[in-house]
């Protein structure tokens, strides 16, 4: 048996709606709110995590089907969900009001779902025993999300040489700047350019190599350099593969870390997320597990917890169905098969201590980067005036310094962030009721001080923060929200 049911991940608090058969989990922010939305077999819970600690539940949707698969992304104002059984369709929850719709008009159960935000489409795929030739449903939800139009109807068969039984059946779909990277099932792992969504282009495959057992799910790194796979069934270990050229995928390796000893057969992975450089996996038995992925090769077992206590092997499914780690304030929902929503935090945070010191950021163009979401930044800045400015930004730009996993810890009250805009010199800081300021103080540059010449500055990890301490001693930490709104809120301060 296991040693300690965790390492490095705490629980917060729990919520269940008394249903069985828990499911997929997913996450957003919407109206100030840090929100999870579960499934059950029979409802969808959603959940404001806005204290981690103290969830309150928002809604609870009965939508007449019974399902022990369920799939949930977001977009603007809605929800998009399916299920593998049962008949919704396209399930549409407003996030307003929890008004709901369900689409039967392209299909009626479905596996999985997925949207790539920077381009408004909607994926849809898995549809066993829907017909044969349908492997995909794009939609566009640029114009009405409420109501989204079909863009494709994908249909692989034509690369199978005209089989009227197509082998392409996608079983989860991950997709960046319309490029879809697909667990075919026994089919292997295909990447698709689907620029133009009527006319997909194949890619590269792989199979070989390891990889050719069920390809379950995957998700790729910021760089797109690299993917992890999960197979599911069977129990195998999460594979590797080098997508750096997409017409030469490269099986690097596998790896797992049970948390039985002497387990016969490796966890069950279901699926995996990438935040910056950690890689969380939803295990079924294991609960779920973080690695840190900084050196992708080698990954390192960051922390863990086992939401399934007591099991002596690895076989069937109980435990972690899935995990949402993208909201910005760092809350962690989990969805156990059995017990329903468990929301965790990090339980140890590093602190980048910065003492007696100014940080001089000596360019008008640079500033300091929160990341947001998974796929959203917010950039703190000084005005030409002393005007303090927040920008939306999509990518983390070339020229930064990288604060992996950290908040940034400005320990010294004299001190703040210093802006050099047009050689004049302003001093951002925080007063004792949390109020960020920025004061003009000067041609020449403090010292001491750290600079980070023509550089951005980049918190990478979402949930992670600057921490200012005011004149009195607080600490306060200073995020971005989704509305590039400052936030402010005090805390203990760091050791």
């Amino acid at each position: 048996m296991i040693a300690q049911q965790s390492l490095n991940l705490v629980q917060a608090a729990t919520h269940n709606t008394g249903s069985i058969d828990y499911n997929d989990v997913w996450g957003y922010s919407h109206n100030g709110k840090e929100i999870i939305v579960y499934g059950t077999r029979d409802k969808i819970a959603i959940i404001d995590v806005t204290d981690c600690s103290n969830p309150i539940e928002e809604e609870v949707i009965t939508d007449g089907n019974s399902t022990i698969w369920r799939d949930f992304k977001d977009y603007g104002d809605y929800i998009y969900g399916v299920c593998d059984q049962g008949s919704e369709g396209l399930e549409i929850i407003n996030k307003n009001d929890y008004t709901w719709t369900q689409n039967t008009s392209q299909f009626t159960r479905a596996h999985n779902v997925f949207v790539d935000k920077a381009n408004a489409r909607l994926y849809v795929v898995g549809f066993a025993g829907q017909g044969s030739t349908k492997a995909m449903i794009i939609y566009d939800l640029s114009v009405t999300p409420g109501n989204p139009t079909v863009l494709a109807t994908i249909n692989f068969n034509s690369f199978d040489n005209g089989s009227p039984v197509s082998n392409w059946y996608i079983h989860d779909v991950y997709v960046r700047d319309n490029i879809a990277y697909c667990s075919h099932g026994y089919q292997g792992y295909g990447i698709w350019d689907l620029t133009v969504a009527t006319t997909p282009v194949l890619l590269g495959t792989s199979s070989g190599d390891g990889l050719g057992n069920y390809n379950h799910s995957s998700w790729v790194t910021e760089d797109l350099q690299y993917a992890y796979v999960a197979e599911e069934v069977p129990q195998k270990e999460i594979t590797i593969i080098d997508i750096s050229d997409v017409s030469d995928i490269q099986y690097l390796g596998q790896f797992s870390d049970p948390l039985l000893t002497g387990a016969p057969t490796p966890p069950r992975a279901h699926n995996p997320f990438i935040r910056a450089d950690l890689l969380y996996i939803s295990y079924y038995h294991d609960g779920v597990k973080v690695y840190d992925i900084s050196d992708p090769l080698n990954p390192v077992v960051e922390g863990y917890f086992d939401t399934a206590l007591g099991h002596s092997s690895y076989g069937g499914y109980i435990g972690a169905w899935g995990i949402y780690p993208y909201l910005p304030n760092g809350c962690i929902g989990v969805s156990d098969i059995e017990d329903g929503l468990i929301l965790l935090e990090h339980e140890v945070e590093t602190t980048s201590t910065i003492s007696n010191s100014d940080l001089l950021f000596d360019d008008s163009s640079t500033g300091l980067i929160f990341r947001k979401s998974a796929e959203e930044y917010g950039r703190l800045q000084s005005g030409d005036n002393g005007e303090i400015k927040v920008e939306s930004i999509s990518n983390i730009p070339v020229n930064h310094e990288d604060l992996k996993r950290s908040n940034l810890y400005i320990d010294n009250s004299l001190n703040g962030l210093v802006f050099t805009v047009n050689g004049r010199n302003f001093r951002m800081q925080v007063d004792n009721a949390g109020i960020i300021t920025n004061t003009f103080i000067g041609f020449s540059a403090p010292m001491p001080n750290l600079k980070a010449q023509s550089r951005n500055m980049v918190i990478n990890s979402v949930g992670s923060s600057l921490i200012m301490k005011s004149s009195d001693g607080t600490c306060w930490r200073i995020n971005i929200d989704m509305n590039d709104m400052i936030k402010t809120e005090s805390i203990v301060c760091p050791n």
